[in-house]
């Protein structure tokens, strides 16, 4: 079929994007330990595509917090993770062979489909969490250069939605998007990694994924995100929060709201424990945002 004679999206079509998002959906939300030997391999063929030489080193860490402090924030000094630019090299080809309307059609029945969208709110607490890990809360500058390695260099789930949308293109319509067969089979395979020029860090998966009606991370008595080291991600209905929100909710005070990190916290802060205290109420607010507040994590 030529896709620049193609309007809309027929019946079968829209049947292999449910699949396609049913299947990522459930590959964003495993729980399974991560198959160590086909990351591993697939990091192998990103890096020869890019034309990089083979890391020397995997770096397994059983959490991205763990990733985190012990092998990303140190070596941020000598240098960020490499970028992979294989999403805009394909995505040139699709520009170029796909109407505008096509394309906006399919973005809106992956990326934008409440399945895949809604991962915002149950991977968004995770990374939340590793710029909070890097970032200086009181440098709002820091912002701009944490958010490109820990947001776009650091690959995982996050990646999903965007993954679903051109991999649609290349079972569909026989696109040839070769270079991201390998960045599908670390996806499907593992977790968060980030490459660096002389070793590749990886994290395992979840052992434990908790989420509320509207499938947002959420726990009320413990981590919502648990991972094989015993670290946890702490959400409420799909926002990071302290620990001590959800163990020691009976404890908050005035001094807690007001040096919680985001805007979105103190106000949840307020809501659950403070609510009475209306000189709380009055003065959180006032306190600028949060600098290290993460971006949305998948633009295209």
């Amino acid at each position: 079929m030529n896709v620049k004679d193609t309007l809309t999206l027929t019946e079968s079509q829209r049947a292999r994007l449910q699949n396609l998002r049913a299947q990522w959906r459930d590959t964003a939300l495993c729980t399974q330990p991560a198959r160590r030997t086909e990351c591993e391999e697939a990091v192998a063929d990103i890096y020869k595509s890019l034309g990089w030489r083979s890391p020397k080193r995997y770096l397994w860490c059983d959490s991205p917090p763990a990733a985190m402090d012990e092998h990303i924030h140190p070596r941020l000094a000598d240098g960020y993770p490499r970028q992979v630019p294989l999403r805009t090299r394909v995505g040139i080809r699709i520009w170029a062979r796909v109407p505008d309307g096509v394309r906006q059609l399919v973005r809106t029945e992956t990326v934008h489909a409440p399945e895949l969208d809604g991962l915002e709110r149950v991977w968004g607490p995770v990374l939340a969490e590793l710029y909070r890990r890097t970032a200086d809360p009181n440098d709002a500058s820091s912002m701009e250069e944490i958010n490109a390695p820990i947001g776009q260099r650091g690959f995982g789930p996050a990646d999903i939605p965007w993954l679903a949308y051109y991999e649609f293109w290349h079972t569909a319509y026989g696109l040839a998007l070769k270079p991201l067969e390998p960045l599908w089979a670390l996806a499907r395979n593992g977790g968060w990694w980030w490459p660096f020029p002389d070793v590749c860090v990886l994290a395992e998966r979840p052992k434990l994924i908790r989420l509320d009606s509207e499938s947002r991370l959420h726990h009320e008595a413990g981590p919502a995100m648990v991972f094989p080291d015993g670290r946890g991600v702490y959400s409420w209905h799909g926002t990071r929060v302290p620990r001590q929100f959800i163990m020691e909710q009976h404890a908050l005070t005035t001094d807690d709201v007001l040096s919680a990190e985001d805007y979105d916290v103190r106000e949840l802060m307020i809501q659950k424990s403070l609510a009475p205290d209306s000189s709380s109420r009055d003065r959180a607010p006032l306190l600028p945002d949060d600098p290290v507040k993460p971006r949305r994590f998948r633009p295209l």
